[in-house]
């Protein structure tokens, strides 16, 4: 970890495929955001260093660029599906989840076709996990001129 312009800086080491790439935290005034790009994590998911750099961000930017279908055709890449980001981010209590990093074949619809299951999924671990969940898990899709406020 280092400190940069008062903001709090950590890395990890996150799996994509046979290689790795870098996630990261940034945290200022109680607040922070996790950015994880070209995560693929395989089939036991994030490992607890990622779950932990990830645990409860206020917002957590997270690769989704395939389907599950799409993803299990191209393994090689090491990219995540929305299932693999929805489960990351439910599994480290994220508040937000925003979809990124889209195939370049999908369409709008097919990434709106996504945010869509990224939802049903995050409902229906809601429902499972209700009891301990404090507010239901907004996911969205990131898209060129968006801004939030953390």
């Amino acid at each position: 970890p280092f400190d940069l312009f008062g903001c709090r800086v950590t890395a990890v080491v996150n799996q994509r495929g046979e290689r790795t790439a870098m996630a990261f935290r940034i945290e200022e005034a109680g607040r922070s955001l996790v950015y994880a790009s070209d995560a693929g994590y395989g089939p036991d998911g994030p490992s607890a260093e990622a779950l932990a750099l990830y645990r409860g961000a206020d917002l957590l930017i997270h690769d989704s660029t395939y389907t599950p279908e799409d993803a299990a055709r191209y393994p090689q890449r090491g990219l995540a599906s929305v299932s693999e980001a929805v489960t990351a981010a439910v599994r480290a209590e994220a508040r937000m989840l925003a979809l990124f990093h889209y195939d370049q074949d999908y369409s709008d619809a097919d990434v709106d076709a996504l945010v869509e299951r990224g939802r049903r999924e995050v409902a229906a671990t809601a429902t499972a996990r209700a009891a301990s969940a404090k507010r239901p898990m907004e996911l969205l899709a990131a898209a060129e001129g968006l801004t939030l406020h953390l």
